[in-house]
C-alpha cells in the first residue's frame, strides 16, 4: 500500500472540507521541515495541524495559488487506493447474488 499527503483545510464551523491540495511525495522532506513531525512517526500517518504560516509555506512550494482564508488546515496521510493490487481476473470469485 502506498499513501499520499494532502493539505487539506475544514470550515470551521461546520468541520466540512472546504479544499484539499495534493502534496507531490519529492516535496515531503521539505514539508518535514515545516512540520513538527515527530520521530515516532516516520512516514506521517498522523494527522498534524497546521498553522495558516505552515500550509501556505506548504502550498507556495507545489503551486502558485492563495489558500483560502477561514480555514483550519492539516497535513493528512491517504491510503492510495488504485496502487492496491487485485488479484488476476482468473483468481477472483464469482458470487452470484439473489
Amino acid at each position: 500500500m502506498t499513501v499520499s499527503h494532502r493539505i487539506v483545510g475544514y470550515d470551521t464551523a461546520t468541520d466540512r472540507r472546504k479544499f484539499a491540495l495534493e502534496i507531490p511525495a519529492k516535496r515531503m522532506s521539505a514539508v518535514r521541515r515545516i512540520v513538527s513531525i515527530s520521530d515516532d512517526d516516520p512516514n506521517a500517518y498522523d494527522s498534524y495541524e497546521l498553522s495558516e504560516a505552515q500550509a501556505q509555506a506548504i502550498a507556495s512550494m507545489i503551486s502558485s495559488s492563495t489558500l483560502p482564508s477561514d480555514l483550519a488546515f492539516f497535513l493528512e496521510c491517504f491510503a492510495n487506493r488504485s496502487a492496491q493490487k487485485q488479484p488476476p481476473p482468473q483468481l477472483r470469485k464469482r458470487v452470484k447474488l439473489a
